[in-house]
């Protein structure tokens, strides 16, 4: 999963060690962009801020993982908003109602 249950605090994901760093990265995008689709009617955003913030440093969990680094060292080779080549895809908090 992309949370961990015991610890409470996100977590790599394990299944998407094998893929590229820009399709990690677009993975995550797009389950992002999923939930907020879904959630975009509902009256508890902050809940959806959070689940988002969440993704995120599971993206950055996975990735670390991934290249056997720490999370200092994805901030340094792909920016504080998690992006990869030309037209970045990164990861922002969309203007929210």
């Amino acid at each position: 999963g992309f949370f961990h249950l015991k610890k409470n605090r996100p977590c790599s994901k394990t299944t998407f060690l094998l893929l590229s760093d820009r399709k990690i990265i677009k993975a995550y995008f797009e389950i992002m962009c999923g939930l907020l689709s879904y959630y975009r009617a509902t009256d508890n955003l902050s809940d959806v801020k959070v689940m988002l913030t969440h993704l995120r440093k599971s993206c950055i969990f996975t990735l670390a993982r991934k290249h056997n680094k720490n999370k200092v060292w994805i901030y340094k080779n792909y920016g504080i908003d998690v992006g990869c080549g030309e037209g970045k895809l990164i990861f922002v908090y969309f203007a929210l109602g």
